[in-house]
């Protein structure tokens, strides 16, 4: 990708600050930032991606130390994932409020543990992953009622 991403704007994990790029509201994060944040070797890159679905991440460009630098970078998916999968202590830390927030606000709905899992297994049922292509999909509704599949987008 040729395009340079921009820094606009922070966000803090425990005491630690890393850069969000391009949009605030649809941001990218970069991959060593993270690793650095939860505790992996500058080089586990790699690894973190691993956590990623393909549309999660990216290669692009950055400016980090007075340079134009080539960086991968993960969506805010992609960041959610690498810190719901990673077994490190601070990761975990985070996991333990994330769900605690999930919780509250299904109690704040009114739904009981089955109301929320119907939801979310009415809308999982629309995404699947095509083997052929290597990507996840969608199925919508067309006009005069046929069904038709495209790449799934939140």
């Amino acid at each position: 990708m040729n395009r340079t991403f921009e820094v606009v704007g922070k966000i803090r994990f425990n005491s630690i600050f890393i850069d969000v790029y391009d949009d605030i509201n649809d941001p990218l994060f970069c991959v060593a930032d993270i690793g650095m944040m939860i505790g992996y070797d500058p080089s586990s890159s790699n690894k973190l991606i691993a956590y990623c679905e393909d549309d999660e991440y990216l290669t692009g460009k950055i400016f980090r130390s007075g340079q134009v630098r080539t960086m991968k970078l993960v969506t805010e998916r992609g960041l959610y994932n690498i810190l719901a999968q990673s077994r490190m202590p601070s990761a975990r830390r985070w996991r333990r409020v994330i769900n605690d927030e999930l919780i509250e606000l299904r109690k704040e709905a009114n739904r009981n543990i089955s109301e929320q899992f119907d939801i979310w297994s009415d809308a999982a049922s629309t995404i699947y992953f095509d083997d052929r292509t290597g990507e996840l999909m969608e199925s919508y509704i067309l006009p005069g009622g046929d069904v038709g599949q495209r790449p799934y987008k939140a």
